[in-house]
């Protein structure tokens, strides 16, 4: 098997349009595509047993960021810590200025919920946020990524 793209991640969403927002304005996405799916191509899926619609970010390295909506609610309350749930976690954004971005998520009211910017090893930098859907984002400056 021959992989012919980056991989892309998926976020599932109450809703895709001020999810989609907070990325493009907040974490440096930019909007490429809103798509809506109706049930008809939606069930066979397995995505869910209702039509949905699916936004389509990239960043400025090519890397797609997919928001899916749902025409029916996903339930369930989000976990408090990374940890607490199973499967996938959280999604990392590797960047340049972990500094900057601090100052401008907090700002901006985002909910930082590590103790803002941790050193981890020397050279590599991390900060944890919630998105508006208590999804939690990593930012990682990391100093031999710059080379």
């Amino acid at each position: 098997m021959k992989h012919t793209a980056t991989i892309e991640t998926a976020i599932s969403a109450v809703d895709g349009d001020r999810l989609a927002d907070f990325y493009v304005r907040h974490l440096g996405f930019a909007f490429v595509s809103k798509t809506d799916v109706p049930i008809a191509l939606a069930k066979p899926t397995g995505i869910c047993d209702a039509g949905y619609a699916v936004i389509r970010l990239r960043n400025d390295r090519g890397d797609l960021l997919k928001i899916l909506c749902a025409d029916v609610a996903p339930g369930g309350a989000a976990p408090a810590t990374v940890s607490g749930r199973t499967g996938y976690a959280y999604v990392t954004l590797s960047i340049d200025d972990i500094d900057g971005a601090h100052a401008r998520l907090v700002a901006a009211g985002a909910p930082i919920h590590s103790d803002g910017v941790v050193p981890i090893k020397p050279g590599r930098r991390l900060l944890f946020l919630k998105d508006p859907e208590e999804n939690f984002v990593e930012l990682v400056e990391d100093e031999s990524f710059a080379a």
